[in-house]
């Protein structure tokens, strides 16, 4: 089972990062935030989509490659999405979102 509590203290490699809207009543509103799609070391390298409502300003400029980051007052919750034939997805969110340390390298592939 997926523990947020732990996730929290664990790294996240950014991939990319997209501005949302909240709807309601599907009508999209003037708020949102915005999304950041990151691979997920607890779960097998997942990708997952981790929102930061009422951040206006992106904190992180993204350049092309993996950015190590964490995130603070993560939270989520399972559901069942039938446009996707019932697939379980997760939404995830969190109240803050920092990078690392610049001196930790990641590397995938066979990049030297």
């Amino acid at each position: 089972m997926y523990n947020a509590n732990k996730a929290e203290k664990q790294n996240f490699l950014l991939l990319m990062r997209n501005l949302y809207f909240d709807y309601k009543e599907e009508v999209k509103q003037n708020t949102g935030g915005y999304a950041y799609e990151c691979l997920c070391p607890n779960l097998s390298y997942s990708k997952v989509m981790v929102k930061v409502p009422g951040e206006q300003k992106a904190l992180l400029k993204y350049t092309g490659k993996p950015i190590p980051v964490m995130f603070e007052g993560l939270s989520g919750r399972a559901y069942q999405n039938f446009r996707k034939g019932g697939e379980i997805e997760l939404s995830v969110f969190a109240k803050k979102i920092s990078a690392l340390e610049k001196n930790n390298n990641v590397r995938l592939g066979r990049e030297a």
